[in-house]
């Protein structure tokens, strides 16, 4: 017997069978034995002709070419259909048996509704069927065993509440055994709520929706809604009126107004307050907002209001001020420099405690604005940063004995730069000016004179800065962009104007080379370099007082040639990239020794004459009262040990030079400033308590005569 048959395997015409024994009639034909059984019955249709309902058990023959076609029909099922051709037949088993069960087009089912609440109207696929608790029955189809089932959709419906809806699918309702139940929890989307209103104080009007309805405190029904369940609820709104109060709007939510209570707080805006204004000196003035109202200490009152209940109180700006002195200020860290006097904005709550009181402390330092040139890769740039300047000029350190100012240049006029002391204790240094045809800062060498007067050692239109003079008091070595703006070349000229400048280097490679250092004999130059579109570094170079013969010798800026010749110092990053150090090297470039240590800057060694120590400038000492580190002048032996910091004053003193002869120190400082700005940079001197020998120069180099 044949196996059941499904669909896919009669439309394709595929049959299963089991070979027995083949039966032929005469001429040719085949005859069989057919039976056909369905799941449910159905009629029978053979070559187009109906023979009967399932089962179904008959005789067909088949002639040579004979193809005969059978089809099972039945209401609400799919029809089937298989064609029955001479091999077939040959091969099957007589009788011929068919199982095939017909897939379903139409489902009944049965749901049972309900909701909460109950009472709620329902619809199915559209018509109304009832209201909640109540059964359904439902039908589901479909045009082929291929096509999806068709859907249902329930929709359950009361006032105040949200519709909802569920679409059933065939899936929902298959498993079933019973009645498929069906729930829907509805949204409210409509709600009266009683709501008690309280204000602070009582006995307020309570206005809803324009009209009075009671008076604080009162209870008070509130209603709210929402288009769905999706949607946020409404608010209602409560006015609130009291005479010498502002009214008071209130948005109440429906989670608000489900808690039962909303309370409101009714502002006042208009309050007066005494305060008492002192000061640890007295005598100081107060001003309220821009206008003096008498010197410390004071009684005032002041008079705070507001406009409505979203805007703040009104405040007070009060500036207590006396001159000389700033505000000290307790709670936290002073910006560095500052100089302000009081300032507070006096809030309600400041003035409820009755007394303010004003600390206010002597003035220090004022901020002044340092301006250097700063070379790079591509250029050199004229830089601006703000350090701090000491009101007072003195030094009290022990081993400084005196300090002395030696120029009166106007405020801004002295920029950084490079001082050298000549045999003669004559200083040259480098003053900035402008010209009306060119926008960056220009700079020449200046001569001053120990016995007084000025000389002006170069005039063009360039920038001419850190000069050296050779120990016999010849010649000026200095960087000047003579050739390129960009470019700085080291130069020569006479001390004594007899003769024309040299250009002393002239490497297509460098865009930078200064800061010259001339060997005691003269003989030899040391200096740094920078490369053109370069990292940036500096490269410590020596060449012959020519320019010719030039060695590089290592990273490193800054560099002084040590009395006897042997040595150089230099600077650069200390070991491991920590702070910038002062090293010292032989003139070779060998041994390299790092005498200073720490995260901070030491900068521009400079050689006492007798070879022994070094001074330098450092920003190691931190000023606790304005949270800066102070570049100060230091002095330390040639191993970098006995340090000594020679000004403590609090001021910004840079770029030391030492007397050949004697025991002065010169440097660069602001101090003495008197008020915000001053840029007060003069050239200061300090008289060291130890002298050391003179420094005589060696036999001159025949080739600079």
């Amino acid at each position: 017997m044949h196996s059941g048959w499904n669909a896919p395997a009669l439309r394709s015409g595929m049959l299963l069978c089991v070979g027995l024994t083949l039966l032929t009639t005469a001429g040719g034909c085949i005859s069989r034995k057919v039976v056909v059984r369905s799941t449910p019955r159905a009629e029978l249709y053979i070559d187009g002709k109906p023979r009967g309902k399932t089962p179904f058990t008959g005789r067909l023959t088949w002639k040579k070419h004979t193809v005969h076609r059978l089809e099972l029909q039945a209401d609400n099922y799919e029809s089937q259909s298989w064609q029955l051709d001479r091999k077939a037949a040959r091969d099957a088993d007589d009788p011929w048996e068919f199982e095939v069960t017909l897939a379903p087009l139409v489902r009944d089912f049965t749901v049972r509704i309900v909701s909460e609440p109950a009472g709620a109207t329902v619809r199915a696929g559209g018509r109304t069927v009832g209201q909640t608790p109540l059964t359904v029955p439902i039908r589901l189809t479909r045009r082929s065993s291929y096509a999806p089932w068709s859907t249902v959709e329930i929709e359950v419906a009361a006032d105040e509440y949200a519709p909802q809806r569920r679409v059933l699918t065939y899936n929902d309702l298959r498993g079933s055994r019973g009645p498929y139940e069906l729930r829907f929890v509805l949204a409210r989307v409509v709600d009266t709520v009683p709501v008690e209103i309280r204000s602070d104080p009582p006995g307020a009007r309570v206005i809803v929706a324009g009209r009075q309805v009671a008076t604080t405190p009162a209870r008070v029904p509130l209603r709210f809604s929402r288009s769905s369940a999706e949607r946020a609820w409404s608010t209602a709104t409560v006015r609130v009126e009291l005479e010498n109060y502002l009214p008071r709007t209130c948005v109440v939510t429906y989670e608000q107004a489900k808690r039962g209570l909303a309370p409101i707080r009714l502002v006042e805006v208009r309050r007066e307050v005494p305060v008492s204004i002192v000061s640890n000196i007295e005598g100081a003035d107060v001003y309220v907002d821009g206008a003096k109202i008498g010197t410390t200490p004071l009684r005032h009152t002041f008079v705070f209001t507001r406009l409505n209940d979203s805007s703040p109180w009104s405040t007070f700006l009060i500036r207590v001020a006396k001159e000389g002195y700033r505000w000290r200020r307790a709670g936290g860290p002073v910006e560095p420099g500052d100089i302000a006097p009081y300032v507070h904005t006096l809030k309600l709550s400041d003035a409820m405690k009755g007394e303010l009181s004003v600390p206010l402390e002597k003035i220090r330092y004022y901020r002044t604005k340092l301006r250097y040139y700063e070379h790079g890769p591509k250029g050199i740039t004229l830089v601006e940063e703000v350090v701090l300047s000491a009101v007072r000029t003195s030094e009290t350190e022990p081993k400084v004995k005196s300090v002395s100012r030696l120029t009166d240049f106007k405020p801004g006029q002295l920029m950084r730069t490079r001082i050298w002391v000549t045999p003669d204790e004559d200083l040259v240094y480098a003053v900035p000016f402008s010209h009306s045809e060119f926008k960056e800062k220009l700079s020449n060498l200046w001569l001053r004179r120990r016995s007084g007067g000025q000389t002006r050692l170069t005039d063009e239109l360039t920038i001419d800065i850190d000069a050296a003079v050779s120990l016999d008091g010849r010649y000026c070595y200095f960087a000047a962009n003579r050739i390129e703006p960009n470019t700085f070349n080291l130069w020569r000229v006479p001390m004594d104007l007899q003769g024309g400048f040299t250009k002393i280097t002239d490497s297509p490679s460098a865009i930078t080379d200064t800061w010259a250092s001339v060997s005691p004999d003269g003989r030899r130059i040391v200096y740094q370099s920078m490369m053109r579109n370069g990292d940036g570094r500096w490269q410590i170079w020596t060449a012959n007082a020519d320019g010719t013969l030039p060695t590089q010798l290592r990273v490193g800026k800054h560099p002084a040639w040590s009395p006897d010749g042997t040595k150089i110092a230099y600077v650069a990053p200390g070991i491991g990239g920590i702070g910038l150090q002062i090293w010292v090297m032989g003139a070779d470039g060998s041994n390299p020794t790092q005498l200073t240590q720490g995260p901070r800057t030491h900068d521009f060694p400079v050689w006492t004459p007798d070879g022994k120590h070094i001074v330098y400038a450092a920003d190691e000492s931190f000023d606790q009262a304005e949270g800066v580190y102070n570049m100060d002048i230091w002095i330390m032996d040639v191993h970098g040990i006995n340090r000594t910091r020679l000004t403590v004053n609090g001021s910004y003193d840079t770029c030391p030079a030492v007397c050949p002869r004697g025991r002065h120190i010169y440097f660069i400082s602001n101090r003495g400033a008197r008020a915000e700005y001053d840029d007060n940079w003069q050239i200061w001197s300090i008289e060291y308590e130890v002298s050391w020998p003179n420094q005589t120069p060696a036999a001159s180099n025949p080739g600079q005569r």
